[in-house]
């Protein structure tokens, strides 16, 4: 199978042949699918592809999406939010997909961002559930979107300065 789908010529029959890769029941073929892509970069920003990418969880499909949606490729965002919350939260999720949403997601605006409710969600389960750099990154994140003005229930933050405060500090 793989030297017939590596054999293949012209652009559309390739990506035809990827997505029935795809969309097959065989985690076999699956991977062979998966595989294809990663050989081809035309293939990895085909927003088609991308989304049935996006709902692997094996680790190369993880690191292609994560990689296409940091580059701004065409991710469907019902796909992305999910598969966000997939790799952000699972413990067998691709440590690089990973940390490619975190450094997607701390340049995105939450407050301005349609799914803030969805990711503010997200980020209260990595605080409390991920491993200590999950944790402190969720934390961050969070305190982050506060100060920024995004409302996230049970969460109260502050500025605060530390070390000594003169009188022309304070005085207005």
């Amino acid at each position: 199978v793989r030297k017939y789908l590596g054999s293949l010529k012209g652009a559309e029959r390739v990506r035809r042949s990827i997505l029935e890769c795809l969309s097959s029941s065989s985690p076999d073929v699956q991977t062979i699918g998966i595989e294809l892509v990663h050989g081809r970069e035309d293939m990895a920003s085909d927003p088609e592809i991308l989304t049935a990418l996006g709902r692997f969880d094996n680790r190369l499909a993880q690191y292609l999406v994560a990689e296409a949606a940091s580059s701004g490729g065409p991710v469907n965002a019902l796909v992305l939010l999910e598969f966000d919350h997939r790799v952000l939260t699972s413990r067998q999720a691709s440590a690089a997909a990973r940390d490619l949403v975190k450094k997607r997601w701390e340049t995105e605006d939450v407050s301005s961002a349609s799914d803030s409710t969805e990711r503010i969600a997200v980020v209260l389960q990595m605080a409390r559930a991920g491993n200590k750099v999950d944790r402190e990154w969720a934390l961050m994140r969070l305190a982050s979107w506060a100060l920024l003005g995004a409302g996230i229930d049970g969460l109260e933050v502050s500025l605060t300065t530390e070390g000594v405060v003169g009188l022309e500090d304070v005085a207005p």
